[in-house]
Parts: C-alpha cells; sequence; structure tokens
C-alpha cells in the first residue's frame, strides 16, 4: 500500500466519521499542532540525558495521541481528565524545587536539552492558540483540554531550565 493516497491534493482532508474539510479548518489547525508539538517532545525526548524528563515527555506523547483524537473530533480510548494537569503540575514543581524561583527572562539555548524543551514549549503555546481560535470559531474543546495544554508549556519551562 503506498503511503500517498492523493485524496488532499485538493486542499481538503477527512476528520473522524468521513467530514470532509479544508485543511485550513480550525479541527486541523488544532491537530497539525498537536502533531508539531509532539515532533518536538520527541527530539527534546531524544536529547534529554535524565531518564526521569525522558519518561515523563514520552507520557505526554501518549496523551497527545488522545488530545488530538478528540480535537479532531473522534472519541479517545483514554480522554484527557484533570488528573493528567494535575501531574504536569507536579513536574513543574519539582523542577522549580530544584531550580529555584523564575527571577526573568531565560535565553533559550544554553545547552541542547534546555533548547529542545524551550522550542516544544513554544509548540505547545502554539496548540493553545490553534485551540482558543478553534473555540471561537465554533469549535470548543473540554475545558480540561485547554488547561492540560496550558499547564504543559509551564512545565516545559520548568524542565528546560533544569539544563
Amino acid at each position: 500500500m503506498a503511503l500517498y493516497t492523493r485524496a488532499g491534493d485538493g486542499g481538503q482532508t477527512d476528520l473522524p466519521g468521513g467530514r470532509r474539510v479544508s485543511k485550513t479548518h480550525p479541527q486541523v489547525a488544532c491537530c497539525g499542532a498537536a502533531d508539531e508539538l509532539s515532533c518536538a517532545l520527541g527530539l527534546a525526548r531524544s536529547l534529554s540525558p535524565s531518564e526521569e524528563v525522558r519518561q515523563a515527555l514520552r507520557r505526554v506523547q501518549e496523551t497527545l495521541i488522545s488530545l488530538s483524537a478528540e480535537l479532531a473530533g473522534g472519541s479517545p480510548a483514554r480522554p484527557v481528565e484533570a488528573a493528567e494537569t494535575a501531574w504536569l503540575e507536579e513536574i513543574a514543581d519539582r523542577a522549580t524545587d530544584k531550580t529555584g524561583p523564575w527571577a526573568g527572562f531565560v535565553l533559550p539555548g544554553e545547552d541542547t536539552p534546555s533548547a529542545a524543551l524551550h522550542l516544544a514549549r513554544c509548540a505547545a503555546r502554539r496548540l493553545e492558540r490553534e485551540m482558543v481560535a478553534a473555540g471561537e470559531a465554533g469549535f470548543p474543546c473540554r475545558p480540561e483540554l485547554l488547561s492540560y495544554v496550558n499547564r504543559l508549556s509551564d512545565a516545559l519551562f520548568a524542565l528546560a531550565r533544569l539544563g
């Protein structure tokens, strides 16, 4: 079976349930931003010297699969719930306990793993903006999803400060 189908050559794609939409549709934009975030997380995971960080980033990537399915209008096997957001808060708190409170601007690029985490943080913020825009366009997501992505960017910032 070929990797390509040619079905999207006209600028449209399928959402769950077979609904055909433009590739600029808000739900497609959300899914694309989630995919970019997962790729950035994969890069950060591959570069991290910390097994604990690598495991946390993998868990986030797995959660993003469910989040993406829901954003596309499907029914994920394991919906994202408040417990996942609380876990991200724990990650951020543990990292901040090690680095101390944030006291100003951070210039990404002090080391490669940290720079990759900052890139993932920016991708999380883009996903958050796409989710808000989708809601404003009439395709709102559950509040738990938006909270999760918002907290994810905080956790990634805290992890990036670990170096």
